[in-house]
């Protein structure tokens, strides 16, 4: 029974996250360049960021390094739990949001490139698994560039 819900837990996790994308990417927002996820800053500042952002990014720096530390024997077996875990944590950090409304759309913005990168995990391909990983890092140490 507890796998079952888990199951469900996952699936309806993904939907949202899923679904609170496309609504994000259909309300109107402009996107330049043809850059569907431009971050852009608050008049050349970084956005604030609350405390819970703060935490959640943690959680999810961390994950990804253990991830990246394991990823010379990830089974594809671990996908699954890879992909959960991270968008269960990205839609928390999203939903538990308190900035200010337009920083709260900056934060989507940026974590839909990274929601890109953990979809990736759900074609069990091992070498595609690790180079996502790589991205997901890689955008996370930008985080800085736009937030503070």
């Amino acid at each position: 029974m507890k796998i079952k819900k888990r199951i469900i837990f996952t699936a309806v996790s993904v939907l949202i996250v899923g679904l609170g994308l496309i609504q994000f990417l259909h309300s109107g927002h402009s996107h330049s360049h043809g850059e569907l996820f431009e971050v852009t800053l608050d008049n050349g500042k970084k956005w604030q960021t609350d405390e819970n952002t703060k935490k959640n990014l943690s959680q999810i720096n961390n994950a990804v390094k253990d991830f990246i530390g394991k990823k010379d024997t990830l089974q594809i077996e671990d996908l699954s739990s890879l992909h959960e875990n991270l968008s269960i944590s990205v839609e928390t950090t999203l939903k538990e949001c308190k900035m200010e409304s337009r920083a709260c759309e900056e934060l989507e913005k940026y974590f839909s490139q990274i929601i890109v990168s953990i979809n990736k995990f759900k074609n069990n391909d091992i070498n595609e698994a690790v180079k996502a990983l790589d991205e997901i890092d890689k955008h996370l140490v930008s985080f800085n560039d736009y937030f503070f």
